[in-house]
């Protein structure tokens, strides 16, 4: 059997991924007083009853900051880059007539910042909560050397 590589050999923190689950909870809560999902399942995919609505349609959306993302990062703008993303995403179904109601987030990164993915999240959940928009779920991969 070849060598086996762990996840820290290959640069990957797993208790510092699952220590930042744990702190960005009370953040997701707060997106979940408006709307309540059907079904979670752990933070990686979710279930939302559309039985409230007489006629349901699935809009959805995926927009991104853009290049001013490097602005807001450079500058410790880490919320503001958070908000952003969900204005952008939210708007962009609000065009079409949609209610946004759920919003799944993926960060890429080569290593974990976990104060700066915290403000990232806690910006995002600020936008999300205004909106009664939940964050669902998502996922934090930390992978170095490929991004």
């Amino acid at each position: 059997m070849a060598n086996k590589v762990t996840y820290q050999e290959a640069g990957v923190d797993t208790r510092a991924a699952a220590a930042l689950v744990n702190e960005i909870k009370s953040d997701v809560a707060r997106t979940q007083k408006q709307r309540q999902l059907h079904n979670s399942f752990g933070l990686f995919a979710a279930a939302f009853d559309l039985s409230e609505y007489r006629q349901p349609v699935i809009v959805t959306g995926c927009d991104g900051v853009g290049t001013k993302i490097e602005l807001l990062l450079e500058h410790g703008m880490e919320s503001e880059a958070g908000k952003d993303l969900i204005a952008m995403s939210v708007n962009d179904i609000i065009t079409t007539g949609g209610d946004p109601l759920l919003f799944l987030d993926y960060i890429g990164i080569e290593k974990l910042h976990p104060e700066r993915i915290k403000r990232l999240i806690s910006g995002m959940c600020d936008y999300l909560e205004d909106c009664g928009c939940i964050l669902a779920g998502g996922e934090t991969a930390e992978m170095p050397g490929l991004v």
